[in-house]
């Protein structure tokens, strides 16, 4: 019995320290578990922040094209030399001046129709009737390739804001080189004299 009892001390030694280490098992294996684990979803959040800034750099890339291009190529809205305008009057030199451009690209109208302030554009619904008059010119056209081309190529240069709404082309069942086309662009102007705005 003497014999264990000068080990006695050393026992106690190896079981405290048996203890201290299974207590530290039992809180660093957790800690450690939870540092990974934070790790990881703090490697997740990174790669999914460079990922954002990536698609913003290429967003932030198209704007700046984007206003490169509006700024070149800006156009205003047509507005008035003469103050008190009607609508009517608004819209017959915005037509005389699209029909004279089908006109001098050879290009056929067979019919025309028009609609005054269309309800899905911004103009109208958000920028008041009081200030803008907006109109659609829906047109059926016979023409060649060349001269539909060329048409739409004027349209572009021209002076004033227009947006193109629709074209639908179908050759001419006996003729391939006839076109027969849908055609429709709505057109914008401001009804203030004092008013008149840039698109940008």
């Amino acid at each position: 019995m003497e014999n264990y009892q000068k080990y006695l001390p050393a026992i106690v030694v190896v079981l405290v320290l048996c203890g201290a280490l299974f207590g530290s098992y039992n809180v660093i294996v957790p800690l450690y578990d939870k540092k990974v684990q934070i790790t990881d979803e703090y490697d997740s959040v990174q790669a999914k922040l460079a990922k954002a800034q990536e698609s913003l750099a290429v967003v932030n890339q198209k704007l700046k094209l984007l206003k490169n291009v509006s700024s070149e190529s800006s156009k205003k809205i047509y507005y008035p030399n003469e103050a008190d305008i009607d609508n009517e009057s608004l819209f017959f030199t915005l037509y005389t001046d699209i029909i004279d451009l089908a006109k001098q690209n050879n290009i056929k109208i067979r019919s025309i129709d028009y609609k005054y302030y269309p309800n899905d554009d911004k103009f109208v619904t958000e920028g008041g009737k009081e200030n803008y008059f907006v109109c659609d010119l829906d047109m059926k056209l016979i023409s060649n390739y060349r001269d539909l081309r060329n048409f739409i190529e004027t349209l572009f240069q021209y002076a004033y804001y227009l947006k193109f709404n629709n074209i639908h082309i179908e050759p001419y069942a006996t003729d391939k080189r006839i076109l027969l086309t849908d055609f429709s662009i709505r057109l914008y102007s401001h009804t203030d004299i004092e008013k008149p705005l840039d698109i940008e």
